[in-house]
C-alpha cells in the first residue's frame, strides 16, 4: 500500500500530492493482463436465431393470428388504411365546425343564381 505525504509547499499546477501519479498509475495496472484460460471461458452453446419470449401465452396469441409474415403485414395495412380514413373524417368535420359560415359551401346560395 502506498501511503501519501502531503508535499512541500506547491505551485497552483501542481497536484495536492506528490503520489497522485503512483495512485493513477497503480489503479491502472491493478487489472490482470493475461487472458483467460479454457477453463474459465463458457461452452459455447447452440442459439436460436429467433428470439424467444418469456410470455408464452402472448406468443401463442400472435402464431395463432399471424402465422405468416404477409397475413400480418397485410392486418398492418388494412389497419392502417382504417386509421387514415377515421382520421381524415374525424378532421374534416373539426374543420367544418370552426370554419363553418366561412365556406364556399356555406355561402354558395348567397350568390349563384337558381336555374329552376
Amino acid at each position: 500500500m502506498v501511503s501519501c505525504q502531503p508535499a512541500r509547499r506547491r505551485e497552483a499546477s501542481e497536484p495536492a500530492y506528490a503520489c497522485m501519479a503512483l495512485l493513477i498509475d497503480y489503479g491502472a495496472s491493478s487489472r490482470p493482463r493475461h487472458a483467460p484460460s479454457t477453463s474459465e471461458l463458457p461452452s459455447p452453446r447452440p442459439r436460436s436465431r429467433t428470439r424467444r419470449t418469456r410470455d408464452h401465452r402472448a406468443n401463442a396469441r400472435r402464431s395463432a393470428l399471424f402465422r405468416r409474415n404477409y397475413t400480418m403485414l397485410g392486418a398492418v395495412f388494412a389497419g392502417a388504411f382504417a386509421f387514415e380514413m377515421f382520421y381524415d373524417s374525424t378532421m374534416n368535420n373539426i374543420w367544418d365546425k370552426i370554419n363553418k359560415g366561412r365556406q364556399w359551401k356555406d355561402i354558395r346560395h348567397k350568390y349563384v343564381e337558381s336555374e329552376e
